[in-house]
């Protein structure tokens, strides 16, 4: 076990991964287990070397903040964030078996979390600042959020159940879906004026969507949920079939035109439609590539 701490009466607010001052023992070998426990003033741990194999990492701080910026990648066994933050940047890649995330604790920025075991599990809020791929399984117990400061993108590449709404109200705000992915949302979803995309992956929500000032819902996969709106929210396939198996009402709905060159048809599908949707008909089509 290797431990993260600043020597006594040195308390520091940056330390890299690769200062040997900073490792009682010596920096991480490959395969061993770690741990950053600080005191005092605010202590964020950067890894700044280009890739970094470790066994478990245990972060038991609420001073610290591990930081994993653009371009950085840090393998891990398994990961425990008992106190502090995790801060993800640009390209940075995160690959763990799981992600365990303490009452308490945060997770925001954006990168690639790749999680091959349990998955990303615990009693916190995960936040997407830029594009935050994350790929695995997501316990009902984290609750997602997608920053509104600048354009984010949290985007679902397994399987995520979360039991309240993801907030969604503004125009820099996106929901993806990834293909053969499957987001099932636990209390009614309301975007406005953000986007919901598709990209091949199964949307649920029993208690319905709403889309309200001027919100989209775009792409290719399965919608399996009642939709409703105001009247200026959109719906549209793009990329390939996208299926909507609930009732929609309130909404427009629109077929998109795929690329030159390719063999797809873009095609939206309803089992079930509103004659208050705009507009009327029903969509059962197809449109070819052109």
């Amino acid at each position: 076990m290797k431990w993260f701490l600043p020597p006594a009466g040195h308390q520091t607010s940056a330390g890299n991964w690769n200062d040997h001052t900073k490792w009682p023992g010596g920096i991480p070998a490959t395969g061993e287990d770690v741990n950053i426990s600080v005191t005092g003033s605010a202590c964020t741990v950067t890894v700044n070397t280009a890739t970094n194999d470790i066994g478990t990492l245990t972060i038991n701080s609420p001073a610290a903040t591990l930081s994993v910026p653009a371009g950085r990648v840090l393998n891990a066994t398994d990961i425990e964030l008992q106190a502090g933050a995790i801060k993800m940047g640009g390209t940075s890649t995160i690959n763990a078996g799981t992600l365990d995330l303490a009452t308490g604790t945060t997770l925001t920025g954006a990168g690639t979390l790749a999680l091959t075991g349990a998955g990303l599990t615990g009693s916190v809020i995960v936040t997407a600042s830029g594009t935050l791929d994350i790929q695995g399984v997501i316990a009902n117990t984290v609750d997602l959020a997608i920053s509104c400061a600048s354009a984010a993108d949290l985007k679902i590449d397994g399987t995520a159940q979360p039991a309240d709404a993801i907030g969604i109200s503004s125009t820099k705000q996106t929901l993806e879906v990834g293909s053969g992915a499957h987001l099932t949302i636990g209390s009614q979803e309301t975007v406005s004026a953000g986007t919901i995309k598709l990209d091949g992956g199964n949307l649920v929500d029993s208690a319905g969507i709403v889309l309200d000032s001027s919100a989209k819902l775009t792409g290719a996969g399965t919608v399996d949920a009642n939709l409703t709106g105001d009247g200026t929210g959109t719906v549209k396939a793009s990329g390939g079939t996208l299926d909507l198996t609930g009732s929609v009402s309130g909404v427009k709905l629109a077929i998109g035109k795929t690329l030159p060159r390719t063999s797809r048809s873009t095609v939206l599908r309803r089992q079930v439609l509103s004659a208050s949707t705009t507009p009327t008909r029903r969509w059962k089509s197809a449109v070819p590539a052109i």
